[in-house]
Protein backbone atom coordinates (compact mmCIF):
# COMPACT_ATOMS: atom_id res chain seq x y z
CA UNK A 1 0.00 0.00 0.00
CA UNK A 2 0.92 3.43 -1.03
CA UNK A 3 1.75 5.40 2.18
CA UNK A 4 1.99 9.72 1.35
CA UNK A 5 3.43 10.20 4.93
CA UNK A 6 6.31 7.69 4.24
CA UNK A 7 6.03 8.25 0.30
CA UNK A 8 7.28 4.59 -0.74
CA UNK A 9 4.96 1.59 -0.35
CA UNK A 10 4.57 -0.32 2.92
CA UNK A 11 4.30 -4.00 3.64
CA UNK A 12 1.41 -5.78 5.98
CA UNK A 13 2.07 -7.43 8.66
CA UNK A 14 -0.08 -10.62 9.46
CA UNK A 15 -3.05 -8.78 10.29
CA UNK A 16 -2.62 -7.05 7.26
CA UNK A 17 -1.89 -3.48 9.01
CA UNK A 18 1.00 -1.26 7.33
CA UNK A 19 4.12 -1.76 9.06
CA UNK A 20 5.05 1.61 9.11
CA UNK A 21 8.85 0.26 7.68
CA UNK A 22 10.14 1.79 4.46
CA UNK A 23 11.49 -0.93 2.69
CA UNK A 24 13.68 -1.81 -0.17
CA UNK A 25 10.40 -3.75 -1.58
CA UNK A 26 9.33 -0.17 -2.18
CA UNK A 27 10.96 -0.05 -5.82
CA UNK A 28 9.26 -2.93 -6.99
CA UNK A 29 6.32 -0.43 -7.38
CA UNK A 30 9.03 1.49 -10.41
CA UNK A 31 9.34 -1.74 -12.20
CA UNK A 32 5.46 -2.54 -12.27
CA UNK A 33 4.59 1.24 -13.50
CA UNK A 34 2.39 1.37 -10.41
CA UNK A 35 3.27 4.60 -8.90
CA UNK A 36 1.72 8.09 -10.81
CA UNK A 37 4.70 10.70 -11.57
CA UNK A 38 4.51 12.37 -8.35
CA UNK A 39 4.72 8.63 -6.45
CA UNK A 40 7.63 8.11 -8.60
CA UNK A 41 9.71 11.32 -8.15
CA UNK A 42 8.75 10.57 -4.71
CA UNK A 43 10.54 6.96 -5.04
CA UNK A 44 13.38 8.15 -7.18
CA UNK A 45 14.17 11.07 -4.62
CA UNK A 46 14.80 7.63 -1.95
CA UNK A 47 17.87 6.92 -3.47
CA UNK A 48 19.57 10.14 -2.87
CA UNK A 49 18.02 10.55 0.72
CA UNK A 50 20.32 10.25 3.17
CA UNK A 51 17.59 9.61 5.68
CA UNK A 52 16.24 6.69 3.76
CA UNK A 53 18.42 4.80 1.09
CA UNK A 54 20.93 7.17 0.35
CA UNK A 55 23.87 5.65 1.15
CA UNK A 56 27.20 5.22 0.62
CA UNK A 57 26.95 1.37 -0.45
CA UNK A 58 23.06 2.03 -1.69
CA UNK A 59 20.04 0.56 -1.31
CA UNK A 60 20.06 -1.29 1.78
CA UNK A 61 16.71 -3.19 2.52
CA UNK A 62 15.58 -1.09 5.16
CA UNK A 63 15.77 2.60 5.54
CA UNK A 64 17.00 3.46 8.86
CA UNK A 65 13.88 3.73 11.33
CA UNK A 66 11.27 1.15 12.16
CA UNK A 67 13.08 -2.30 12.66
CA UNK A 68 16.51 -0.85 10.84
CA UNK A 69 19.74 -2.65 11.78
CA UNK A 70 23.38 -0.82 11.58
CA UNK A 71 24.60 -4.40 11.35
CA UNK A 72 22.88 -5.26 8.63
CA UNK A 73 20.50 -8.44 9.60
CA UNK A 74 19.28 -9.08 6.37
CA UNK A 75 16.24 -7.64 5.75
CA UNK A 76 17.05 -5.53 8.11
CA UNK A 77 19.73 -3.08 6.53
CA UNK A 78 21.58 -5.34 4.47
CA UNK A 79 22.68 -4.37 1.17
CA UNK A 80 21.62 -7.23 -0.97
CA UNK A 81 22.70 -6.66 -5.16
CA UNK A 82 19.00 -8.47 -6.01
CA UNK A 83 17.39 -5.07 -4.31
CA UNK A 84 20.09 -2.86 -5.48
CA UNK A 85 19.38 -3.59 -9.34
CA UNK A 86 15.56 -3.65 -8.40
CA UNK A 87 15.86 -0.05 -7.14
CA UNK A 88 18.77 1.37 -10.29
CA UNK A 89 16.44 -0.74 -12.83
CA UNK A 90 13.35 0.92 -11.79
CA UNK A 91 14.21 4.64 -11.09
CA UNK A 92 16.01 4.15 -14.96
CA UNK A 93 12.59 3.17 -16.30
CA UNK A 94 11.13 5.99 -14.30
CA UNK A 95 13.76 8.38 -16.04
Amino acid sequence: LWDDLKRGYMDLDEDEFPTGALGAGTFWGLLANLPNALQRTHLVGHLGNLRTFGRETPVPTMAPDKGYDPAGAAFRGDVLPMMTYVAALGAQRAG
